[in-house]
């Protein structure tokens, strides 16, 4: 598994034409964390017969807002984010990139 740091990942990101997000990119990002899909995400984190579990995004603007907007969803049901990760991995050949959210239920 390939790991990066911080400096890595603002390295991997820099040269991409990441879309702004406005007031309605907002609204959309607040309304996914309200969502079936997220609340979904949070049973299968609680539930102790999964393991490992990944929601998916699809995402135009810098991961940076969307782990914002994740901590502060998980901060608001009382869930303590001791920290976020950002890292890539090889998945079968093709790089995958992700954001470790590890919290404390």
């Amino acid at each position: 598994m390939l790991s990066w740091d911080r400096a890595c990942m603002n390295e991997f990101v820099k040269g991409i034409p990441f879309k702004v997000v406005g007031p309605r990119e907002e609204a959309e990002i607040k309304d996914y964390f309200r969502s079936w899909h997220w609340k979904k995400t949070l049973q299968y984190v609680e539930d102790y017969r999964v393991t490992h579990v990944h929601p998916n995004f699809e995402i135009s603007f810098d991961p940076k807002i969307l782990e914002l907007y994740a901590v502060a969803a998980m901060k608001e049901i009382g869930w303590t984010v001791e920290r976020a990760v950002p890292c890539v991995y090889d998945l079968e050949g093709l790089i995958r990139k992700k954001i470790f959210l590890p919290a404390i239920l």
